[in-house]
């Protein structure tokens, strides 16, 4: 994993800058695929950047990849970095079952979005960089159990049909700069 980080670190600093003066990157893929463990590895190569986590951003598991989502990420985050200025985005609290907390983001050099939804094509003129990861399906839920518990089986099955329908109707994995199947 070493060498992808430091390709994909080499990438991003030689990327165009595409949102005020910050390299945004990208990081998609079914839950369970390692993307939120790859984004703060990838974070650490480039000098500790921030990372925001679409799951922060969803409103709760009703509809999570909706119009209304990209339109907030756009304002809350997008719109502020492009115009150098300080992103506050509100975190959804999972346990409430509401947004709860304003989080503050600074411009920085590089900024990483990683989650289920985070190459959405509303996100990608943003991005100087995107990266897909994918491992197998099975291996994809037992993750998920084995991090989030049991009882949510049921749910990460209708999750898992519904992000299966949004990556091929956004042919996500085909955006890619970077593709990656983790073990």
């Amino acid at each position: 994993m070493a060498s992808a980080l430091d390709a994909i670190a080499a990438d991003a600093g030689r990327s165009t800058i595409l949102c005020g003066k910050t390299r945004v990157i990208l990081i998609d893929g079914p839950a369970g695929s390692g993307k939120t463990t790859f984004a703060h590895h990838l974070a650490q190569t480039l000098n500790g950047c921030p990372v925001i986590s679409m799951d922060e951003l969803y409103n709760g598991w009703d509809k999570p990849l909706t119009g209304e989502l990209y339109a907030r990420i756009a304002e809350q985050i997008f719109v502020p970095i492009d115009q150098e200025i300080n992103a506050h985005y509100q975190k959804y609290d999972w346990h409430l079952g509401k947004f709860n907390n304003w989080i503050d983001v600074e411009p920085v050099d590089y900024l990483i979005v990683e989650g289920v939804g985070a190459m959405h094509p509303k996100n990608l003129e943003n991005a100087c960089l995107k990266i897909w990861l994918e491992a197998n399906e099975k291996l994809l839920l037992k993750r998920v159990l084995g991090r989030d518990g049991e009882h949510l089986r049921e749910q990460m099955l209708v999750w898992q049909k519904m992000e299966r329908e949004y990556f091929k109707k956004y042919k996500v994995a085909d955006k890619a700069d970077f593709a990656l199947q983790t073990n």
